[in-house]
């Protein structure tokens, strides 16, 4: 393999590595909440069905994010809705944890409002990447992300039992991987390119016509426009 075989391979291998880390972020952050919902019951003295509103909420979230997130990328860009989910996370974690120590419901079921919507964004921000990846590396990819997620519900279980077994406060363990995702995200977010899943940017990209916000219309291009014009058409540029 030649040096510029090793150029033009690296950054979609760099994607794939840094791809597979947000998977594993994912699973880590969820699971290490769930593995302490018994001392979450405890502390809120929570009914069994007080325990299902809770969980309810973090279902309507997700459900409401998942329900906008193809309109949300398609507009904004998958990387966009990645660090925006990401974002959303790190606030919730927090606001869960304080809610819990501070034996407020209300607060805990804001925070997994919250959350519910962070994981449906995100998620279909890193599968709109790894879609877009698979299809430039023209291989199966997915299955590798998702066994990175399934690593990281597995080493959330054990970081949470390990807090738990260690007396630590819930709001210092979802404080500290709250920190740990932001730092995570805040370095690596810009290595991802842009405009994939933003189906505005790719059709002024395609067309030639430079920057969002140019108001002629490409009329000299039309075969460029109309693959974008497919109804079957997904977010993330490819064909239904």
């Amino acid at each position: 393999m030649t040096s510029h075989d090793r150029s033009v391979m690296t950054p979609s291998t760099s994607r794939h590595k840094l791809l597979f880390v947000y998977f594993f972020m994912f699973g880590l952050c969820g699971s290490s909440w769930i593995v302490r919902l018994p001392e979450v019951r405890s502390l809120l003295d929570l009914s069994t069905a007080g325990l299902g509103w809770l969980l309810v909420s973090g279902s309507v979230g997700a459900l409401a994010a998942l329900l906008n997130s193809g309109r949300y990328i398609s507009r904004f860009g998958a990387r966009h809705a990645i660090g925006v989910g990401f974002a959303l996370l790190s606030v919730s974690m927090i606001i869960m944890g304080a809610g819990v120590i501070a034996a407020s419901l209300p607060v805990v079921i804001v925070g997994a409002l919250i959350s519910g919507a962070a994981f449906g964004l995100g998620d279909v921000g890193i599968n709109v990447e790894g879609a877009d990846l698979e299809k430039q590396a023209q291989r199966s990819l997915l299955p590798q992300l998702h066994g990175a997620y399934s690593l990281g519900t597995f080493a959330g279980a054990g970081v949470g039992t390990l807090c738990g077994a260690l007396v630590i406060d819930l709001f210092w363990q979802q404080t500290v991987l709250a920190a740990a995702l932001v730092l995570v995200v805040s370095v690596s977010l810009r290595f991802l390119p842009p405009e994939h899943g933003n189906v505005w940017r790719r059709i002024f990209v395609e067309t030639g016509l430079g920057e969002l916000g140019q108001t002629a219309y490409p009329t000299h291009q039309p075969a460029a426009l109309s693959r974008y014009r497919h109804p079957r058409r997904d977010f993330s540029g490819g064909s239904g």
